[in-house]
């Protein structure tokens, strides 16, 4: 999971910094300065590093200062700010990185629903952000910073702000093809795509534009193709995580966001669209959420839980899998991704879906298991297979 604040969009700032950026301080205190001019930022690191680590929220008059560009209707001063004092401290060659991490810590801030308006400037959505290719960079990155200054509380970002490091920004390095920059913010804008491109009447009969039952029609296709079912439907605290569903699941998601959604942007306000903008995000964050909580088997072929991994991670995992059920039962009018159901929330009680833990250990065969919250499974009369929420064990039976 990602939370877009403050901080968040700071430490991707950072990472993209140009050689005027010069330090986390400098860019800090260059974006305090575009809300609140007048705010005295001083010499002392303490406050720009507790900021940008989410360690402490922003400054009431900060705050209070950018709620006021909010509510105004023209921008422009906004923007010019941004162009000529906030973009000359970033790598040029950088920019569709920020752009795409931008993207993608927005589309996992499950906080965010699909119709909020999340660019204050240009005025679009979660899912229109999700969905777009293009943008006026200046105007994107000071819309998002106004809505994470004046809607969410910085210190709310801390649970996430360490995920934000060069690794994931690396993972968008040399993906200049997938942002288009543009100077001209119609170009972009949902209305623009009403405005007539030629004063002329035209004999010609235009293209019909692609329905919500073509969308649901692509969205299940992608369903089957990548096995989606099978992954929101797969108990993986106790049933083994391959790497090949991990793939399948990014690349059902790289599907939608690059060859789906793009086709839809003329319906994006319509309730079907936005919940498949929050399936992907859901599902993108549910593997997210497992990818921290795992590492890769030597032959690479499968996740095994961390030792770290605490005990709420059949409570995490469920909940995701009842979002995306949930999700799902919207988009394709009441379907099911379940063979068996999910318990409700409130239920407590132990079921097929979820494990009881014990803080006490086990001994099998001489081998302390120090979570017994596993089943097993009988492959032959020599082993037992223990499938466990930590860990996969092959126990030896041979000389019982």
């Amino acid at each position: 999971m990602k939370r877009l604040c403050f901080g968040s969009c700071i430490k991707v700032l950072v990472h993209c910094k140009s050689v005027a950026g010069k330090s986390q301080k400098n860019i800090c205190s260059s974006i305090i300065l575009s809300f609140a001019p007048d705010y005295f930022i001083g010499n002392d690191t303490t406050n720009t590093s507790d900021w940008a680590i989410c360690r402490k929220s922003l400054p009431s008059d900060v705050v209070a200062e950018a709620k006021k560009i909010v509510e105004q209707d023209d921008k422009t001063a906004l923007r010019e700010i941004f162009k000529k004092s906030i973009v000359p401290l970033i790598n040029d060659n950088k920019k569709s990185d920020i752009v795409l991490a931008l993207k993608d810590i927005i589309a996992n801030d499950t906080e965010i629903k699909p119709d909020t308006v999340v660019d204050k400037v240009t005025g679009l959505t979660k899912a229109e952000i999700g969905a777009a290719n293009s943008f006026v960079f200046e105007d994107f990155l000071a819309g998002v910073f106004l809505y994470a200054v004046t809607v969410v509380e910085n210190i709310a970002g801390k649970v996430a702000i360490g995920t934000l490091n060069e690794n994931y920004m690396s993972q968008f390095e040399g993906c200049d093809s997938e942002v288009q920059f543009v100077d001209d913010i119609s170009m972009i804008s949902p209305m623009a795509q009403t405005v007539p491109l030629v004063d002329e009447p035209s004999d010609e009969v235009a293209p019909e534009k692609p329905k919500t039952s073509d969308l649901v029609e692509l969205f299940e296709k992608a369903i089957d193709m990548y096995g989606i079912a099978n992954f929101v439907d797969t108990d993986f605290t106790a049933m083994t995580l391959k790497m090949d569903w991990v793939c399948d699941v990014d690349d059902f998601v790289t599907h939608l966001r690059r060859s789906v959604f793009p086709l839809f942007r003329h319906i994006s306000r319509e309730a079907i669209y936005g919940y498949c903008i929050e399936f992907a995000n859901v599902i993108s964050a549910y593997n997210g959420y497992m990818g921290l909580k795992m590492s890769i088997s030597d032959d690479g072929e499968r996740a095994i839980w961390l030792p770290s991994a605490g005990y709420e991670i059949n409570e995490e995992t469920l909940n995701y899998r009842r979002e995306l059920n949930r999700l799902y039962g919207l988009i394709s009018d009441g379907g099911t991704l379940s063979v068996y159901g999910y318990t409700n929330a409130d239920d407590h009680e132990t079921t097929e879906e979820t494990h009881n833990y014990k803080d006490n250990t086990a001994d099998t065969n001489g081998q302390t298991i120090n979570n017994t919250a596993f089943v097993f499974q009988q492959y032959g009369t020599d082993n037992k297979q223990i499938v466990g929420n930590i860990e996969t064990l092959i126990i030896n039976n041979k000389g019982e």
